[in-house]
Order: C-alpha cells, then structure tokens, then sequence
C-alpha cells in the first residue's frame, strides 16, 4: 500500500516561512464541526456559575428542553462534548453523570453567566472524532467525591472497630461502611464545608440493615449543637426522619415509613435555606421548614451508620456525592438553535447517482475529487496549504490512468492565483496492476495562509480511469485523506466520502409490519387494547429487498409505556442470514401490567452490523393500550361506549389473527361467550 511516506520522498524540499501574520480572533471552539446553541431561562437568586443538566441523545430528534439530540455527528461514547460561553469559545466546566454508549449521556453544566435576572446562552459542541471527555466534576460542583478514594473525607468518630474503607461494589467505585456489633457506629466527615442553600446529591447502596441500625446523612453540620440531618434512615422502626438540631434541642421535622431499602439509591435533597425537600430515587419521601439562623452557617457533610442491637451486620456504600447551587425555582431550558456546521473539512468523491454508471470496455472516463470547506477563514493559519490521498480500485474492473489538476478550476491553484502565491505543483504514483495510487498537491515555499471558505466545492483533482468491465462494481476507495496548514502539520479530514463504479451490491432489511394477535380493524381512532396481564405474541416479519444477502443480525424489540421505557424489554434475537427477497419472521412477548399507552417498537438491525442500501426501513413501530377485557375504547372502564363497539362486532368471525378486541377468548367469533366476559366487566375500570 502506498502511503503519504512514499509521495513525501517524491517533493522537493520545502521551506516553511515564519509565521507572522495574526489569525482574527476566532468565533468558533477550534476542531469541532458541529455546535447548538441554548437559551437558559433566569431565576430569582440563581447567581453565577449555577449547575443545570442536559441529556445529550445519540441520533436524530427533536430538541427540547434539557433534551439535545446529536444527530450522529458525535462520538459514540460522547468524549467529544464541549460546553461554551454565549462567545462560543470559553469552555465551561462540565461532569458526564452517566452514559449509554451509542444513546445518551447526561451532562452537568456549570454557567458562568448571571441568571438571577437575565436569559444566558450557551454552546453545546461535538463532533471532533479524536477527542476525548474532559469531564471533572471537582471543577464543576461547589463540592463532589466520585469516592475513588478516602481523599475528601476523615473519620470524625468510631466505638468498636467499624470498616471505613475505599472498594469496588457492583463495578463501582464506593465507600464501604460496615459496623458489625451491639453500639458499634462510624461517623465520618466531608474534610471541607458547604453553604446551606444548595442540592445535595448522593447514590447510595443499602447492602444490609442490623433490626435496629441507622444509616444517616447529616450532610449541613455546623457544629456538635447545630446540625440537620437530612435523611436517617432508622431499620428498627422502618422509617425515614428528617430532623434538626438547634443548640442542643432536638426536632423531628418529618417522617416517612419504608420498608428497608436494599439495593442502590439515588438521594436529592433539595434546601433552599428554609424549604426543604428529599427524594429517593426522584420520589418526595421528606419535606420540612427549617429556617433557624444558627443553621445558616457553612457547614460540614456527615455521614454515620450506627448499629445498636449485637446481631448481624449494618453495611452501607457511597458511590458519589456533589453538592450544587440550589434556588426554588430552578433557572428553566428554553429553545435550542439549529445545528451549525463549524470549521470542517470533507472530501468527496462527486457521483450524481451514488455511482458512476459503468462503460464500454476500452472506453476512458473522469471522476472528479471535490472538497468542501467550511468556516475556515480564508489566507490563515487554519487555512490549507497541501493534501494527500490514497485510492484503490478493483484493478480488474478499472485501470487507473492518470490524475489531472493544479489547473484553473482546482481548488489550490484558484488560491494560489488569487493571492499571488506560488502556484500549486501535482504529484502522484499510480500502480495500475494493484488498483492503487497515491495523489499529493502542495504550494511551495509554503504561503503565510492557506486556503479557506471561498474555494469550497472545487476540485482537488480528477482521476482518470480505463473500463475494463461495463457491468463489474467497483469501490473507490479514499484512504488516508488528510490536509497540511501553514504550520506544517498534517492533519485528518472530518469526513470522506468514496465512490462506486456502478451501484454496490447490498442487502436491504424492510420489516413489512407488525401483527398483534388482535386488532380493531373497524374503527381506525380506536387502538387494539390487550388486558392487563395478559402475555401475547408479537409477530414482526423483516425481508430483504436489496440485491445481496443479508447476513446475520439482530432484531430489537423495545417497549414504552406513556413515553417510558420499560426496562425488561429492549430484547434481541438474531436472524441468520437473509437471502435476498427472502423474509423471516420473529416473535417477541408482550405482556401489559399497567394501564396506559404503550408503543411497540421493532429494529431490525439494531446493531447497524448490516450495510444496505436504504438504512431508513429498519423501523416500525405500532401503539396499544392496556387495559381491561371490555375496554374497547381505551379509556380505562368497560362502559356503554364499549357495548356499542361490541354490538358492532357480534357475530364476526375471523378465520386466522388477527382477530377483533370484541373477541375476548380469541377464538375467531365474537359470540356470546365474549359477551359473558363483557357483561362480568361491565362497569369496571382501572
């Protein structure tokens, strides 16, 4: 294979002028080529560098509120995202909470801006593939331990001999506390204070509880008389408490009985310096007034798990904590801008039809090389200065001839000519019995600034080709792509795009439908409502419309209830290849156990391990309410409206599903013995 190595031993020593000319000052976060702008609504007292969150989604949608969709343009595991000021190039501290690869991440934001009076915008960047997250949460919240270590706490008070300690639980990264007999506690403390006035945010795991054990999170204490613990959780009684202390008198401002609470927890408490409110898992479980001046002091965040009866163990484990500005109301998400393309670099292979069509064996043909520039300033430092490509053929179908340019028309000469530089010189090494050559084009001595937005869509330079086959496909294929700034430096374009001397041969999956085992087929507004439940068997047919086999992939089968996911579906089965025009169909089960709307979703190729033809048919989706037997209509009883349908439907019958909702033992006739199911739900409802 040729490489940039070889053609570089083919130019003429350079000279790379000093730089002296100052690039203007940029309105764009240098390498990234895409960005969005949005508007942040003020809040009274909010101030500067409030925390907001954003959830970044993967593909395609509609942007609203803290929802922001990348449409793919990023990297999969969203290391690429950058947040700005309103100038669009002053970076703003961020933390990645969590992530999906390939879905979402949910992000923390830090705005530098004041919004207890005033809308702010900002910037979300992505799409530079080399780059990697930058995320810290030290930098971004008023207090945060992510608990990879002790760092950040000291142990303030221990009887017996409790385990404080760093581990991994679950693969996470946490702080273990365990007591293991009869008074035996552990206290530790934050080793630096917090405001009052904030949210507090920790993901806590309840690995076990002694019958009479505390696990408690005083996280505002000022000192030994004043304190508020936010949430103590109490094994003996079963019970939350939020409570204070204010100069050694104890209250209880709230109670909330639980059961123990195994398993991972996420707590919020939100204290806006008198209001107070703790959720669990986003669920109110305490709220309370607590406006006592001595507790509005700084304070320290506390953390005790206390066993008092002799038996078994009390263990509890933190994987991180942070602490953020806190106003009632929050600052609000407004509109989000339209995506913008930044400073980016795409070349292309210029086919009106996706492909060149094939010709006569012997005949010659051209194909053009464009390149598109965008938001590259014109004469700087940013600009291009040189380029170097690899191509291969099939050396069976096409014979390279030659490659043509430095010409006018091409994209450096018309630079070089504009500005009174040097022009371009062409240089190339073909090999036409492997189907490959390497094309490289530089100004020479190398201008001060190179070439920017005025020349985008020009040719960088035509390739020339003989037939050998007027039927044979062919991938023309651009390797190693890469442009040279005035500095020297060699760099990777954002996008390539290859050729095909004929239309490619490519599978092509379409799911043609998807069958429930009934479904209202006389009154379109109404849709098919399986009772609650009930488990039934969904049928998704996939063919392959294309022109090659499939192969083998995945098929997806994702449940939503009132636009939820419900977290126990999101299966997939795999289809072992797909000849073409060939189908197969797949079936999934389904079982309702609420009321409400739910859309069905089948993906054919939910992994994206096929190239096709059309990638827009993998998709289908259909909506359903579960219910009640009876409930026609959906709207949650079995009523007159019902009995309408249902006289509507008596005496129908179906030789094969799917069958009407009237049809409630799913026989093929709707007969009185689907009316003694509806006359025994008469008048219920969920």
């Amino acid at each position: 294979m040729l490489t940039l190595l070889s053609i570089s031993m083919l130019t003429l020593a350079f000279n790379i002028q000093m730089i002296t000319q100052a690039s203007s000052a940029p309105v764009w976060l240098s390498g990234w080529s895409y960005r969005k702008s949005h508007v942040i609504n003020p809040a009274s007292g909010a101030g500067t560098k409030y925390q907001i969150m954003i959830k970044a989604h993967y593909d395609s949608g509609i942007d609203s509120g803290e929802d922001v969709y990348l449409n793919t343009h990023s990297r999969t595991d969203f290391g690429d995202v950058r947040f700005t000021d309103d100038d669009g190039t002053t970076e703003l501290d961020y933390w990645m909470e969590e992530k999906v690869n390939g879905d979402y991440a949910i992000f923390w934001v830090e705005v530098n801006k004041d919004l207890s009076s005033q809308s702010q915008t900002i910037y979300i960047y992505y799409g530079k593939p080399l780059a990697t997250t930058t995320s810290n949460g030290a930098y971004t919240f008023l207090f945060f331990d992510d608990c990879e270590d002790l760092s950040r706490w000291v142990e303030d008070y221990s009887s017996g001999t409790p385990i404080f300690e760093q581990t991994t639980i679950d693969g996470y990264s946490g702080i273990r506390l365990q007591t293991n007999a009869h008074e035996e506690r552990i206290y530790i403390k934050s080793t630096t204070t917090v405001p009052r006035a904030k949210a507090i945010v920790s993901r806590v795991k309840h690995i076990s509880f002694n019958v009479d054990s505390y696990h408690r999170f005083r996280f505002h204490l000022v000192n030994s008389t004043n304190y508020i613990n936010y949430h103590d959780y109490e094994s003996y009684f079963d019970r939350y408490q939020l409570r204070k202390m204010v100069g050694g008198s104890h209250t209880i401002v709230d109670t909330c009985s639980a059961a123990y609470p195994y398993g991972w927890y996420t707590y919020e408490v939100y204290d806006d310096g008198t209001n107070i409110d703790v959720n669990r898992n986003t669920t109110n479980i305490l709220d309370g007034v607590i406006s006592d001046a001595a507790l509005d002091s700084d304070g320290y965040l506390y953390i005790m798990n206390y066993q008092y009866n002799e038996w078994g163990t009390s263990e509890l484990a933190i994987d991180r904590i942070f602490v953020r500005n806190y106003v009632d109301p929050e600052p609000t998400h407004e509109s989000w801008g339209v995506e913008e393309r930044g400073e980016y670099v795409k070349v292309y292979v210029d086919q009106f039809l996706g492909y060149m069509p094939g010709v006569p064996v012997g005949d010659s043909f051209t194909v053009d090389i464009v390149i598109e520039v965008s938001k590259v300033t014109d004469y700087s430092l940013e600009g291009i200065v040189g380029w170097g490509l690899n191509f291969t053929v099939d050396p069976d179908v096409l014979n390279i001839t030659q490659a043509i340019g430095a010409a006018s028309g091409y994209f450096l000469w018309n630079f070089s000519d504009w500005w009174w530089e040097p022009y371009p010189t062409l240089l190339s090494s073909i090999n036409a019995t492997e189907g490959e050559a390497i094309v490289s084009e530089q100004i020479m001595p190398t201008p001060s600034g190179g070439a920017g937005n005025p020349w985008n869509g020009l040719k960088l330079v035509t390739l020339e080709f003989t037939s050998k086959s007027e039927t044979a496909h062919s991938l023309i294929d651009l390797i190693n792509v890469e442009y040279m700034t005035p500095d020297g430096i060699w760099h990777p374009v954002d996008e390539v795009v290859d050729g095909y001397y004929n239309p490619p041969p490519a599978p092509d999956l379409d799911i043609e439908g998807i069958v429930l085992p009934y479904i209202l087929v006389y009154h379109p507004v109404v849709y098919p409502n399986p009772p609650l439940g009930s488990a039934y068997e969904i049928r998704a047919t996939v063919t392959n419309q294309g022109t090659e086999d499939g192969g083998s992939f995945n098929i997806s089968f994702s449940v939503y209830l009132n636009e939820t996911e419900v977290p126990e579906y999101g299966r997939e089965k795999t289809i072992f290849g797909l000849a073409q025009d060939m189908n197969e169909t797949v079936l999934f089960d389904f079982t309702p156990n609420e009321y409400g709307n739910y859309t069905l979703i089948i993906d054919a190729d939910c992994d994206n391990d096929v190239v096709e033809l059309d990638e827009t048919n993998n998709v289908k989706m259909t909506w359903v309410i579960g219910t009640i037997q009876g409930d026609i209509d959906g709207d949650g009883d079995v009523d007159w409206f019902d009995f309408g349908y249902f006289a509507d439907a008596y005496g129908r019958t179906f030789e094969q599903p799917p069958y009407h909702p009237a049809d409630f033992n799913y026989d093929g006739a709707v007969d009185w013995y689907d009316f003694g199911i509806f006359a025994q739900n008469y008048g219920q409802n969920v």
